[in-house]
């Protein structure tokens, strides 16, 4: 499988990893002591001996609000009451500041700037799962998993992250609730090993379209389990029969995909409990689909209808040629009409995309060939796959595979084959602004180049009526660029827990009228908070 630009972490998103994997360190004795107290302090042979008001306490929560992972922590009891002064702090640990701390970001000038997003998505992803296997890796070492209370993450009071006692990351797996007098027993007779919980972690977010592997060894004996789309597969035996060894198919439908879940996290567990270790599955096992087009984070089907039986062939056969196997893949298991999130624009040149307005499912595409080599507008072995929001067409050549756009009478080449050609592709959002991303992440020389091209600052999208100098209050350089370049330092809404003296002189250099801020302030606390800050005098 090639491996293309667009997962491959850019060297700023390489160093933003670093930098969180750093911060993760730095706060890894601070997380270890205070599981060690909370631990220390509630365990279920030693609830009677804590005071009268706590005896009922049954579950230990640590919870985060969406988009931040700044846990607090809560000891409940069964009536839903909450005690959470054993520790002197609110949280658990300090909450991680991007971008912030000892590593400087630098832009690079090969960055692909339109595939950031996408990167980004991914890039959050990994942070998370960093986030949550060191959570439960040091509560495992602390011996949390044995204190029989139950303990978990939420997020947002909406649903449980994961269980620290069963270490289940599966979502549709119900955790056991604590009751009066239940104890929540760890259910393996042996600690998960660092790849065991890892493998737990990462089973949170399961990419579509994507071949999903668990593998497990007890001595020469092998049990592994794919899940392809809705084709679930399963083989097991000894070491030597791996490399041959014949799979039980299950095909489910959506609902059935969705129930088979819980079954098959009782069954690694199951497996665990048997004897067998989970780890990485051996690179030459054998493959769920030979034709198998691998697809990115996010992505997901909309508009999907299923082909009748025969139709494919009997088109095949109509046009008197053998389609692509992947785009036949793609076409029998896709055949939308709307873009799958996540591929929603292509490149047509070094810097040009397009984006999507729809792919034809496969009656508008026997008819839209039909109507394309009716009149002899392009060769005979160009398939029309999709239109773009311009009208330009994109096309498929059957007989080499390679990737085609006409628009105004021009036909150019994209790519050698349909599968680099979809994973060529980005999700960019309604939002996304190269300008306005160059501006967040600093990349000063960049901006200061598009000024001088002639960028005009009412060019820049920013997210809805926010000012594009809104969210670089800490970088100081790329504000006076703005301010310079004619950004409007009275558009600023000004955070009173955010006071700078040297970032409002700025402003107020470039023409803010901070009185006038503070008289149009609807809440009444921008006044008061310069004051608190010893800034009154930048009022007079």
């Amino acid at each position: 499988m090639t491996k293309h630009l667009k997962n491959q972490y850019s060297k700023y998103q390489q160093v933003a990893l670093e930098h969180y994997k750093q911060y993760l360190q730095e706060n890894t004795e601070l997380l270890r002591s205070k599981f060690k107290k909370i631990i220390e302090r509630y365990t279920f042979e030693g609830l009677d001996s804590l005071p009268e008001a706590e005896k009922m306490i049954r579950e230990i929560e640590f919870f985060h609000g969406s988009g931040s992972y700044d846990f607090k922590y809560f000891a409940k009891t069964v009536m839903e009451e909450e005690y959470n002064d054993l520790l002197p702090e609110e949280l658990l640990f300090p909450e991680y500041g991007y971008g912030i701390g000892p590593i400087k970001f630098s832009y690079p000038e090969e960055l692909e700037i339109n595939y950031e997003e996408h990167r980004n998505s991914r890039l959050d992803w990994e942070r998370q799962h960093l986030l949550f296997e060191w959570m439960a890796g040091l509560w495992m070492e602390c011996g949390g998993h044995h204190i029989g209370i139950a303990a978990r993450t939420w997020q947002n009071n909406s649903g449980s992250a994961f269980s620290l006692n069963l270490f289940n990351w599966e979502t549709q797996v119900q955790h056991p609730e604590p009751s009066d007098s239940d104890r929540i027993n760890y259910p393996f007779e042996r600690d998960l090993t660092s790849f065991e919980v890892r493998a737990r972690v990462r089973a949170r977010r399961l990419e579509r379209f994507r071949c999903k592997w668990r593998y497990f060894e007890k001595e020469q004996d092998f049990y592994e389990v794919g899940l392809y789309d809705n084709i679930e597969v399963k083989r097991s035996g000894s070491l030597e029969e791996y490399t041959d060894k014949a799979f039980e198919i299950r095909h489910m439908d959506d609902l059935q995909s969705y129930n088979s879940v819980k079954e098959r996290a009782q069954l690694y567990d199951e497996l665990i409990m048997q004897g067998y270790y989970e780890m990485a599955r051996p690179l030459h096992g054998p493959l769920i689909h030979q034709d198998l087009i691998e697809w990115d984070y996010g992505a997901s089907v909309r508009g999907f209808e299923p082909i009748e039986e025969g139709a494919l062939e009997a088109f095949e056969k109509w046009i008197g040629r053998e389609l692509p196997s992947s785009y036949k893949w793609f076409i029998e298991r896709m055949n939308m009409v709307r873009p799958i999130w996540g591929l929603s624009h292509f490149r047509v040149g070094i810097t040009e995309w397009r984006a999507f307005d729809h792919f034809y499912d496969f009656n508008a595409m026997q008819s839209c060939y039909g109507e394309f080599h009716q009149g002899k507008y392009l060769a005979r072995d160009l398939l029309p796959i999709a239109i773009d929001k311009q009208q330009g067409v994109l096309l498929l050549h059957i007989a080499n595979d390679r990737m085609h756009y006409h628009s105004d009478n021009v036909l150019l080449d994209l790519d050698s084959n349909f599968e680099d050609f979809l994973h060529s592709c980005a999700g960019l959002s309604n939002y996304f602004d190269p300008y306005r991303y160059h501006i967040e992440k600093g990349n000063v020389v960049e901006m200061k180049n598009q000024f001088a091209k002639g960028l005009k600052i009412e060019q820049i999208q920013t997210l809805g009526k926010r000012s594009p100098l809104q969210d670089i209050a800490g970088d100081k350089e790329m504000t006076e660029l703005l301010l310079q370049h004619g950004a409007d330092p009275n558009a600023v809404y000004i955070y009173t827990d955010r006071l700078n003296r040297e970032y409002l002189e700025l402003l107020i250099r470039y023409g803010l009228d901070l009185k006038a801020k503070v008289e149009a302030d609807e809440r009444g606390s921008l006044g008061p908070a310069l004051v608190q800050a010893g800034m009154a005098d930048l009022l007079d």
